[in-house]
């Protein structure tokens, strides 16, 4: 049988067609993807050659005197940081006996400069003030609760506020804001620990601190008490949850965790989304009852303009009038980050102080037998109630001050700082520094 050439070679040529641009679509794609992984291996492999004892994005420093902490390849020391940030304290003292002050170690994209000196610390914070600032580090962690405060703020602002707040901190504001205010907390605070004693109940010394100190500091900033329990009874600060104080400790417990983490964070909150919509809440509860306050504070002075020093009875209205004194603003939003500020700044620093200073009293009962007869002295006989420590007296309790004062120098209540270079510096009899150094 004949067969016709042509119509063969136009079967085959209709039969096999697909499968050849088939193969040629499966060739090009594998050529593509072994020349990205080709490519993906390559930059990774100079990337652990280049970075391979430091963290990606910092730079290989010249020869020095001061000691460079070697860490993971691209991850510097982030994981020890991530695996100590309970202990970040102790691991940098650690750091700091084994391989001497002026250190520094990497994570990506930042060198941490080690400047446990006193010289070196005068030099930052005094003759070279201007160039070491907060920075986008740690305005990126804080801003989310305290705003663009005196604790978050660099430059002019950092100025502004600082003036302000420089202004209200008078004698006749402790005797008439932050006396009272320490005094009612006081009361309800003895009144807990009294009754803890005739239920043979144990107490959390430092939980309670930093109870007291809270309550405090929001009855001298706002002139209110959160709790809104009856006048006269101890404040419910001390005796459940409320929300205030309960958003503010979830917030900075949030604040811890990002500063354990320096970078990175945010990828955390964002894949565990709880975690940040957990923090929006807190900040949310914040919000709403310093913006209440604030506007009632704000009506009140408006009401009263020729007459306000009758209305300034908390720390939030005399930072209104050193604003208004000095032409500025009197938003919302400056004023609230003011307040947040206010209390961040007392309320830590001085519950962890007397948590301290108890630690040691109790380990030492004589000190407690010489501070109890010293104030015996003081105070003579008559109603203990009548008993006031006040801004005349304190003074006179040397054993009282002096054990405050050793806590304080075993124990500061801020035991480290952060500083971010603008330019490139060299510290004298120091290490050298580079712009963006932490």
């Amino acid at each position: 049988m004949l067969v016709d050439p042509s119509v063969l070679f136009n079967n085959t040529t209709t039969t096999t067609q697909p499968v050849l641009v088939f193969a040629t679509r499966f060739n090009s794609i594998t050529m593509i993807t072994s020349l990205l992984v080709y490519l993906v291996c390559t930059s990774l492999l100079y990337l652990l050659l280049k970075f391979r004892n430091r963290a990606i994005g910092t730079t290989k420093r010249a020869k020095s005197t001061f000691y460079e902490i070697p860490g993971w390849p691209l991850l510097g020391e982030l994981p020890s940081m991530i695996i100590n940030r309970s202990r970040n304290l102790e691991y940098g003292t650690i750091k700091a006996l084994k391989h001497g002050v002026g250190f520094s170690l990497t994570i990506p994209g930042t060198r941490i400069i080690d400047v446990s000196k006193p010289e070196w610390l005068e030099y930052i914070q005094k003759t070279n003030f201007d160039n070491y600032v907060k920075g986008p580090l740690f305005r990126n962690i804080m801003s989310d609760v305290f705003g663009d405060g005196i604790f978050v703020s660099d430059g002019p602002s950092w100025k502004r506020a600082r003036q302000a707040t420089s202004t209200i901190f008078t004698i006749n504001t402790f005797k008439t804001i932050i006396g009272p205010a320490s005094e009612r907390s006081m009361d309800g605070m003895a009144e807990l620990l009294k009754s803890a004693a005739e239920d043979n109940r144990s107490m959390d010394f430092c939980d309670l601190f930093f109870r007291f100190t809270l309550d405090s500091f929001v009855q001298m900033t706002f002139g209110e008490d959160l709790g809104e329990e009856k006048k006269g009874s101890p404040s419910r600060f001390f005796q459940g949850s409320i929300p205030f104080p309960v958003a503010f400790d979830h917030a900075q417990d949030q604040l811890d965790f990002r500063f354990s983490m320096i970078v990175g964070w945010q990828l955390v909150e964002k894949w565990v989304g709880s975690i940040g919509k957990r923090l929006q809440a807190s900040c949310r509860v914040l919000d709403d009852c310093a913006y209440s306050l604030i506007d009632e504070r704000m009506d009140q002075l408006n009401r009263n303009v020729n007459d306000r020093e009758t209305v300034c009875t908390d720390l939030l209205s005399l930072f209104m009038n050193a604003l208004d004194e000095r032409g500025g603003s009197l938003g919302r939003t400056e004023l609230r980050d003011a307040a947040l500020n206010l209390i961040i700044a007392g309320r830590d620093t001085t519950a962890e102080a007397l948590s301290w200073t108890f630690f040691h009293l109790l380990m030492n009962e004589d000190i407690i037998s010489r501070i109890r007869r010293e104030a015996s002295e003081i105070f003579g006989e008559g109603d203990s109630n009548e008993h006031r420590v006040t801004y005349e007296n304190y003074k006179r309790f040397t054993w009282a001050n002096a054990a405050v004062f050793e806590a304080l120098r075993l124990h500061p209540s801020v035991p480290r700082n952060t500083k971010t270079a603008v330019a490139d510096d060299q510290i004298p009899a120091g290490p050298t520094i580079q712009a963006g150094d932490l």
